[in-house]
Order: structure tokens, then sequence, then C-alpha cells
């Protein structure tokens, strides 16, 4: 409620780690999965098809982690994707940002101009820092985060250990389907309504 009264913007999803110990629904730490990127996909449908909202396209932001997740959501929506280009654009359609931390001055610059038609969807957004543009829907808030296709830390098998990871490597669109071949069924969808 906060978040919405002071930016106009909507959570769809909130933490459910720590939320009487001060994180509100926010997360401190995140190793970001694939399902957990189709979940707030899934969740931005329900909300614009509630809202009667149909975007007509998918603006393509320069980021390679935003890439992935416009290329994923374009396949959820079934809508063909546009390149943002250089200089901005006032055309109506869904702006897709993976984190707006990742962003460079001009693409805040840029997206702090809220044009008619226009929906920015932000799926992590870190709520240490202040930025110039604040997403109308994003799925969660973060202190630190790490995409699920970036440089990773596990567990060795026996547990006893720590390896990192390399982040994965390929184009965009392919990384992409491992947010659109996640079993949807893991999701945590249960709380959005069967008539959406």
């Amino acid at each position: 409620g906060w978040h919405f009264v002071m930016t106009s913007g909507l959570v769809l999803h909130l933490s459910p780690h720590g939320f009487d110990e001060g994180m509100h629904g926010r997360y401190a730490w995140v190793q970001d999965r694939p399902i957990f990127c189709l979940e707030g996909i899934k969740r931005l449908q329900a909300v614009l098809k509630h809202l009667a909202i149909s975007p007509s396209q998918i603006f393509l932001i320069p980021d390679r982690d935003s890439e992935i997740l416009a290329y994923a959501t374009a396949t959820e929506f079934q809508l063909p994707i546009k390149p943002w280009p250089p200089e901005g654009s006032q055309e109506p359609g869904l702006i897709v940002v993976y984190d707006l931390k990742q962003l460079s001055q001009p693409l805040w610059q840029q997206l702090s101009v809220h044009h008619p038609g226009q929906i920015l969807f932000c799926h992590a957004v870190c709520f240490t820092e202040d930025f110039p543009v604040a997403p109308d829907v994003h799925t969660y808030f973060y202190q630190f985060n790490t995409p699920p296709w970036g440089e990773k830390r596990v567990q060795s098998e026996d547990q006893t250990t720590w390896e990192i990871l390399p982040p994965l490597e390929g184009a965009p669109e392919e990384i992409a389907k491992l947010i659109t071949e996640s079993d949807i069924s893991d999701a945590n969808l249960d709380d959005i309504p069967s008539q959406i």
C-alpha cells in the first residue's frame, strides 16, 4: 500500500521472510530463478487483464538482462518485439526491464517521461537506492539480487563448501526459454482469481 501511495506503482510479489522484522515484504538477498521471472510475467498478465489493458507490442531495452526478460514476456503475451530507439519512443507498448539499477542514466531519463499507452514493467527493484523513475508494475523489492542467468553461488554436493558458477552464455532469446519453459505448476499463483 505505501508503495502505491508514493509512486502509483503496483508490487506483484511480497517476500514471506522477515515480514515482521522490518522487511515488510521486501527481500534482503535474492538469487533469482527462471520460475520467479515467469511468476512475475503471469501476475503482470493478470493485472493488465483485470484493468482491461492490452499492450500492442513489447519494447526491447538495450540491456542484456532486460532483453532476456522481454523475449520471455513477448512469448507469454504473444506480442511482437520492437527495439527501443536510442532517442526513446512515444509509441504505446509494454516496456520490459529486468532491473532498474542496471540501466544507464540516459535510459532512466527517457523512461521518466510517461507517455500515454506506455506501461513500464520492471521485474526487480532495489529498495535501498533512489531512481528517477518508478515502474508502473514490478515483481519484487530486493537489497541484493543476482539474475537467474548470472554468476551463481552454490553449495557443493557434500554441503561443505561453496562454488561460484559462471554466468550463462548465449543469445537473449535462447536464454529466455529458461523462463518460458519453466514448470508453471511450481509458481506461486494461487492468489490470482480464477476468473481473471
